[in-house]
């Protein structure tokens, strides 16, 4: 098959949960189908990554949409029923270059990345269309707004409005809509109901997540995300403001890294480099986490299926999130993990499996063998694969 994928982020290199499901989408169906890919960048220097993406897929088109312009789009959108992040995206470039390459080539099928691109390929009913919502993201804006600043609650809340409606409305004209989990499907009645919304998980490689067999750091633990990302904002600075001085009375020298890209000002202040560390982006995650004793995951906001767990109980480390954290999960995969919610009842758990070896151990093989059996990139893939094939 010849498919179009467009998207709104370059998704290499692949940090951060929506650019992971991307270029293992890429990497995956290249093997036996021929991609072009179409995608915006914000920066200049992104353009060298076009030739490592080239390697696995036939064609690389991209369009630069700087930031000033996205947000003079929000600006001129903002009163408009349309979501805001729809408006950011806005780009007569992209649209006069997928009317090229349509108008050049013909496609067995276009995949779209996120509901913010959708409307490029909306009205090309004639080629078979497949829209990843990846998460429910009025889910995700209506959790968030609890912990909102009361500035930009009303902001957030028409948004939040905007994008159910807005979901509503664009998956009636896909042939098929994609989530990440059965939690997203179920959070309103308009996905939950429409027969073309199906459900294709993410997985992790457990081979390059591998168990480092020298052991862990009894002392260390670690928080794993994109900064860019709210839920991910509000989680670091709920553990460290909350969670982490109950850690530290009970074990003073506790070691705790921040790992991932975009760190705010805010937290990269919070480094200390004794107790606290803060390393930005980082070549490789798994020097970070292959020594970690507990990766802890605090969040309050959240939608969709968390790569930073997958990742983690690949590489057998010992988990504890919350009950937002784990939502996705079935009962068996919460089984694998440790669960918390208030700060005591977090910080308490936290110190028991530092101390406690062997339950951590325990834990993390559980873990590991769940990950394995039921997050597989290439069978989830091979399912998304198959809708192209069933279309009317």
């Amino acid at each position: 098959m010849k498919i179009l994928f467009i998207t709104s982020r370059l998704p290499y290199p692949a940090y951060g949960g929506d650019k992971v499901r991307v270029f293992n989408f890429l990497k995956h169906l290249s093997k036996q189908h021929s991609i072009t890919l179409v995608s915006f960048i914000n920066d200049t220097r992104q353009v060298q990554y076009i030739d490592d993406l080239k390697k696995i897929c036939l064609n690389v088109e991209v369009i630069y949409l700087p930031v000033w312009r996205s947000y003079l789009n929000c600006l001129l959108g903002f009163f408009s029923f349309t979501p805001l992040q729809v408006y950011y995206y806005f780009s007569g470039k992209m649209k006069a270059k997928i009317k090229d390459i349509l108008k050049k080539e013909e496609f067995d099928g276009i995949y779209v990345h996120l509901l913010r691109m959708a409307h490029y390929v909306q009205d090309k009913s004639d080629i078979c269309r497949i829209l990843d919502l990846t998460d429910a993201i009025s889910l995700s804006l209506k959790r968030s707004l609890s912990f909102r600043s009361h500035v930009f609650f009303l902001f957030y809340y028409f948004e939040w409005i905007k994008v159910k409606r807005y979901e509503a409305m664009i998956i009636k004209k896909f042939d098929y809509n994609l989530l990440i989990s059965v939690l997203d499907k179920n959070s309103h009645w308009s996905l939950k109901e429409a027969e073309n919304v199906k459900i294709v998980a993410n997985g992790v490689d457990a081979d390059y997540f591998s168990v480092n067999k020298t052991g862990f750091d009894n002392k260390k633990i670690a928080f794993l995300g994109n900064f860019h990302s709210f839920p991910n904002r509000d989680g670091v600075m709920f553990f460290y403001e909350k969670i982490f001085p109950l850690i530290r009375k009970e074990i003073p020298d506790i070691k705790f890294y921040i790992v991932g890209v975009n760190p705010t000002r805010k937290i990269l202040q919070l480094s200390d480099n004794k107790n606290v560390f803060v390393t930005g982006a980082v070549s490789d995650i798994r020097e970070f986490l292959k020594d970690v004793a507990v990766l802890v995951c605090p969040l309050r906001v959240a939608a969709g299926i968390q790569n930073k767990i997958l990742e983690a109980m690949a590489m057998g480390i010992c988990v504890i999130t919350t009950t937002v954290g784990a939502c996705w999960l079935d009962e068996d995969g919460k089984k694998t993990i440790v669960i918390a919610d208030k700060p005591n009842e977090f910080a308490e758990k936290v110190v028991f499996l530092i101390k406690d070896e062997s339950l951590r151990n325990s834990f993390a093989q559980k873990g590991r063998d769940f990950v394995v059996k039921n997050y597989d990139w290439g069978s989830n893939i091979r399912k998304m694969a198959g809708f192209y094939g069933n279309c009317k």
